[in-house]
């Protein structure tokens, strides 16, 4: 790098999100350059599918789709092909440009080493297993306070999630993951400041214990 190390700092926050995440991949000395800078957001939107996997941070919605060799990142109608890679390492590359991390590390699959410093959270994904499991526990307990969940499964259970320091120390929740919760489903959201939830039809005493609860 000839420019200046202040002009190429001031260059670099500036790209805009893939175009930093495509930076950080060009070379290791570039990787420990990225994971220098300030972080880009701090809230994001995770979406975790089948077929299509990424995240959004602003108005910038980055998405993974993996080919037979390599995978291919797409942000606003630009596509970006990158050959022998895994998308999901392509992703963690993405989230590491984007946030600081607790431990500037490039992930070559998911590491509980790597810890992302996010406010807010927005799963959108057809099985808990698929994202909030899978990632609330890469995200800063304590650091993290929102929580909301999208999630198309029936069969939602918040035993796991509750168990993890994000849940713990979250302070809201918004979820309209599976069928309506159950009166004891309840206890894994006493803790929490605010939640917004969808349950079954109550009786007068479920109702009491609820009142209880908020």
């Amino acid at each position: 790098m000839d420019l200046p190390v202040k002009i190429f700092n001031k260059v670099a926050e500036d790209l805009k999100p893939m175009d930093r995440i495509l930076l950080r991949q060009v070379s290791p000395s570039l990787q420990s350059f990225c994971d220098k800078l300030g972080p880009k957001f701090k809230k994001i939107e995770l979406i975790m599918k089948a077929n299509l996997n990424g995240f959004v941070l602003g108005k910038e919605e980055i998405e993974y789709k993996p080919l037979e060799n390599g995978y291919v990142m797409s942000c606003n109608g630009v596509n970006a092909i990158l050959k022998d890679g895994d998308w999901l390492d392509g992703m963690w590359n993405g989230l590491m440009a984007c946030f600081n991390s607790e431990n500037p590390k490039y992930a070559q699959r998911i590491s509980p080493e790597l810890i992302f410093n996010v406010k807010s959270v927005h799963f959108m994904c057809t099985y808990l297993e698929d994202g909030p499991q899978l990632l609330l526990p890469l995200l800063q307990p304590g650091y993290l306070e929102n929580i909301e969940m999208r999630c198309s499964d029936d069969n939602v259970t918040y035993e796991k999630l509750a168990k993890t320091e994000q849940w713990k120390l979250a302070k809201t929740v918004r979820t309209d993951a599976g069928k309506p919760l159950k009166p004891d489903q309840l206890q894994y959201f006493r803790h929490l400041d605010q939640f917004d939830i969808k349950m079954d039809d109550l009786t007068l005493d479920e109702l009491i214990a609820l009142m209880r609860v908020s």
